[in-house]
């Protein structure tokens, strides 16, 4: 920046102020010491005032931004870069396209100028472009003309770079100095991917009863949906926190619902409920299904040792012992706390390791007698067996919130599953069903869940299906995963997650890229009435 000529004159008359105070004042050879230095610190103070840019305006208007200081007017537009991945492109073929379109622009003689930037925050690149002019008036046909330019090289982009995306977006309100010197090395990335789908008519059928959502490749759209004989092979629902899981387990719950399928919702944080009214029975704290231990012993005691093991996580000894006290439970038609001391009591201590397990047990299954436990299991006012079919004549949502031992909701929600799939067994219900686990990364521990695993291979032939929810996938067990043969897989975050969704679904590295890049909505679905699995997006509940 030049100095004003407005401020030779305050300088000369601050030196010669100065110099005459010092001749005065002081002795003439310390003046020539000091005189200088104190000259040398004014004028530099009002030179770097003088060097500050002061930005008199800042305008946006329809896209464009105008910068107005010193009688000078810098126009231009901001703009993100979006790379879109087909099947037959990668990544190398955008990169390729971006620095051929960087060659073109640079050959053209132009009085534009081209900034692009790459940000690196958080491990993620971000590349942007600014196209700019400095113009000496911001008249509006001025900027017709720099709109008619910008469009200009937007077609041209087009033409040299179809797989690049040049979005028009509002400039940051951050202010940054720009280089007045580069290198000699361009870094040219386009780090934000958008991917498209192959839709044809073989890929996308129109074999499907509940519609899920839409899938769309340029102009092109089609409807997107599973067939309701498919759900007895189960459904899985993933996705990372906030990504759209909840609304796509509605829309499956209340369309499966419509069409006859009774849904029966283990509702894990007590959501569903104030979300789906309409066609659905709600049990909650006020209106317990409660369970009589003696029943579940009755019908199974090996699931039951398998369920209380899996969840308290019981040793093989204590599962051996679990077994034989269930069974004189049985034989004395009590279950309460002072039945199962008695019990204890009288398995012989034939070492110090048999006391060692049985005390260790008797910690661990105290659970089952605690005052929260006698609100959800009773010998007394209970519902048995035969009243099950009663409580299922329709769709139903089970409320799980209100039960705040985990351990404990773990266990009421396995019991109840085992006795709604015990009474279709018995009684020969054959109403299709949907059974939905929200949260179900709660009911696997490290080593699984054997009776979950069971059932995954077996109830099908009762017509009944499971539907795991979980922003965890990699929680679950591989039998479980293998087994959902309907996948809807919304934003998964987790490399982990990630790498277990590929696994048991085989995706291709173009589908693999594209699982952390989702939009909220968007999900990759696999469904046996599809060929591959495809990106859609899902229809949102009103």
């Amino acid at each position: 920046m030049k100095m004003n000529k407005n401020l030779w004159i305050p300088i000369l008359l601050i030196i010669l102020g100065i110099g005459f105070l010092f001749h005065n004042l002081i002795n003439i050879n310390l003046m020539f010491f000091v005189f200088p230095i104190i000259m040398i610190v004014v004028i530099s103070f009002i030179f770097r005032n003088s060097l500050k840019v002061k930005i008199n305006k800042f305008i946006l208007k329809n896209g464009i931004f105008q910068i107005m200081y010193d009688n000078t007017c810098i126009c231009g537009v901001a703009m993100k870069i979006t790379g879109k991945i087909e099947p037959t492109s990668n990544k190398n073929d955008i990169e390729k396209e971006l620095k051929d379109f960087i060659n073109a622009i640079a050959r053209k003689d132009s009085e534009f100028k081209f900034i692009i930037f790459t940000i690196v925050e958080k491990n993620k690149l971000g590349s942007s472009i600014i196209i700019y002019r400095i113009l000496q008036h911001s008249t509006d046909i001025e900027l017709d003309s720099f709109m008619e330019e910008v469009n200009n090289l937007l077609v041209l982009a087009k033409a040299i770079a179809p797989h690049l995306e040049f979005k028009i977006i509002q400039p940051s309100k951050n202010v940054l100095p720009i280089p007045m010197a580069f290198g000699n090395y361009p870094f040219l990335t386009v780090s934000e991917i958008t991917y498209t789908n192959p839709i044809n008519s073989n890929i996308v059928s129109e074999d499907f009863d509940v519609e899920i959502g839409e899938a769309t490749n340029g102009t092109v759209t089609s409807r997107v949906g599973i067939r309701v004989k498919d759900i007895t092979r189960h459904i899985g629902i993933f996705g990372s926190t906030g990504s759209g899981k909840t609304n796509t387990a509605i829309l499956l719950a209340s369309q499966l619902n419509a069409k006859g399928v009774k849904v029966i919702i283990l509702d894990w944080h007590g959501e569903y409920d104030q979300l789906l009214k309409n066609g659905f029975r709600i049990y909650d704290e006020k209106t317990i299904v409660k369970i009589n231990p003696l029943h579940l012993i009755d019908l199974d005691v090996e699931d039951t040792v398998d369920i209380i093991g899996d969840v308290l996580q019981l040793t093989d000894p204590q599962r051996f012992l679990l077994y034989t006290i269930l069974l004189k439970l049985k034989s004395y038609r009590k279950f309460s706390i002072n039945q199962l001391l008695e019990v204890i009591n009288s398995i012989e201590d034939t070492s110090y390791w048999m006391r060692d397990v049985k005390y260790a047990l008797l910690r661990k299954i105290f659970i089952l007698f605690t005052p929260t436990a006698s609100k959800l299991f009773s010998t007394v006012d209970e519902t048995s067996l035969n009243d099950f079919p009663d409580y299922l004549t329709s769709s139903t949502i089970i409320n799980l919130g209100f039960i705040s031992n985990l351990k404990l909701r773990k266990l009421y929600s396995l019991f109840l599953i085992k006795l709604i799939v015990e009474s279709y067994i018995r009684y020969k219900i054959n109403q299709q069903t949907l059974i939905i686990l929200d949260e179900a990364q709660n009911y696997f521990n490290r080593e699984g869940n054997e009776f979950i695993d069971r059932l995954a291979s077996e109830i099908r032939k009762y017509n009944i299906g499971l539907c795991f929810i979980t922003q965890s996938p990699s929680l679950l067990s591989q039998n479980v995963l293998k087994n959902t043969n309907i996948k809807i897989i919304h934003s998964i975050k987790s490399d982990v997650d990630k790498k277990a969704i590929r696994d048991t679904l085989s995706l291709d590295e173009r589908l693999t890229q594209s699982l952390d890049k989702l939009d909220v909505g968007e999900a990759i679905i696999s469904a046996p009435n599809l060929k591959i699995p495809i990106i859609i997006k899902i229809k949102k509940i009103s």
